[in-house]
C-alpha cells in the first residue's frame, strides 16, 4: 500500500510541475502528436517483446524539450493505451518506469546521440513486462 501511495505522489509532483510552466499552443499540439504516435506505436507493437517505440519516443521529449515534458507524455501513454491493453496496478509503476527514464534525460551528455542511442536501447529493454522489476 506504501509503494502505491508513493507512486500517486510522485506522479502529482510530476503533474503540477507541469502544470506551473507556462504553455503555448504549439508545444500541446507538439505533445499531442507525439503521444498519439507513441500510443500507435505501443499498440502495434504490444505482441514482440522488448520493441518499445513508445519508450524511444518518450525519451526523444524528455531529451529535447525536457524530462517533466517526456514524463507527461509517458503518462498520457500508458494511461491512454491500459484502455486497450488492460489496466490495474501496474499502471502506476509503469508512469513511474516513464518518469524515470525521462528524468535520467538531466544528465549532461544525454543529448550526445550515441549515449541516448545506448540509453534507448536498455531502457527498451527495461521497460519490456518482464524487467519491469530493474525500476
Amino acid at each position: 500500500m506504501e509503494l502505491i501511495g508513493a507512486a500517486v505522489l510522485i506522479i502529482s509532483v510530476v503533474v503540477l510541475s507541469f502544470e506551473k510552466r507556462p504553455m503555448s499552443e504549439a508545444m500541446l499540439r507538439f505533445i499531442a502528436l507525439v503521444t498519439a504516435a507513441a500510443i500507435v506505436g505501443r499498440l502495434i507493437f504490444a505482441s514482440i517483446p522488448n520493441v518499445q517505440p513508445a519508450t524511444a519516443l518518450v525519451l526523444l521529449v524528455a531529451a529535447c524539450v525536457g524530462p517533466v515534458t517526456g514524463a507527461i507524455v509517458g503518462m498520457l501513454v500508458v494511461v491512454l493505451t491500459s484502455l486497450f491493453l488492460g489496466s490495474g496496478p501496474f499502471v502506476l509503476f509503469q508512469i513511474i518506469a516513464y518518469s524515470v527514464i525521462s528524468l535520467f534525460c538531466i544528465l549532461p551528455g544525454m543529448q550526445t546521440r550515441w549515449i541516448l542511442t545506448a540509453y534507448g536501447l536498455a531502457a527498451g529493454f527495461f521497460m519490456d513486462g518482464s524487467a519491469i522489476w530493474v525500476f
